[in-house]
Order: C-alpha cells, then structure tokens, then sequence
C-alpha cells in the first residue's frame, strides 16, 4: 500500500502525514513505520478518498441523501403520481454509484448471463503454437 500512495498519490501522502501524523518528510521514518502509518490513515485522507470515491462524503452526507431521496418518495406517494406509479422520483446520486445506461434497442445482462461473461474473463487463455497448446 504504502509503494502504491508514495507512486501515485505522493503529494496527498505526504499531507496527510503531517496532517495525521505530525511528519513532515517521510525520510524522518523508517519504511516498515511508513506502512504501518499508510495502512492506519482514516478514511476521510486525503489517499483513502482518492483511492475509494465511495469515501469522498462521509456518513453525514450518506445519511442527509438518504434523508432527502426518503423525503421525496413519501412526498410521490401520496401524489397523484404516485397513486398511478408513475414519475418515481430517482434517488440522488451518490459517489461510485454505477449506472450503466442503455441505448434505446440495447439488450443489457440478466444476472446469470453477466456472471457468466465474467466468468470467460478469468478463465486461462489457450494459445496454440504448433502442435502443443500452451496455458498461459
């Protein structure tokens, strides 16, 4: 973990150091302590947060969003719109959401047929060189 931050995230590492940890330079501490400290940062760092975007809210945020989307479905509810189930209102969006949008006409994935795609993804690649198949 701590070669990964120090490769792509080495200006955030060093702020949260010194913002968590009081270091300043990371030549002040030997590596295993450097990791151990990487390993330890909060989830509201400045590396948690660039490495998972599901942390760049806090509860707070979650809760308050989870609050509204509620807010707006028993508001739709007890509207004409919702007495036909029409216009549900759509949940706000939150940070590493998926959502995959479809073309009109576009056939997406069943569950079975998406677990099975993946599953052709991971299996070894055959390459045949003369008469013998290799695995790669």
């Amino acid at each position: 973990m701590l070669s990964y931050l120090y490769g792509h995230h080495h200006a955030k590492l060093i702020a949260d150091f010194f913002q968590f940890y009081g270091v300043s330079s990371l030549e002040e501490l030997d590596v295993w302590t450097a990791a151990e400290l990487a390993s330890e940062l909060p989830s509201s760092s400045r590396c948690m947060r660039s490495s998972d975007e599901r942390l760049e809210w806090n509860a707070t945020d979650y809760l308050l969003a989870n609050a509204v989307d509620a807010l707006r479905l028993i508001t739709w509810l007890n509207s004409s719109d919702g007495s036909k189930g029409t216009n549900r209102p759509k949940p706000i969006p939150r940070p590493g959401d998926v959502h995959v949008k479809k073309e009109e006409g576009e056939k997406g994935f069943t569950p079975d047929e998406l677990l099975a795609h993946l599953a052709k993804l991971h299996e070894p690649a055959v390459v045949e060189s003369g008469k013998q198949a290799i695995t790669e």
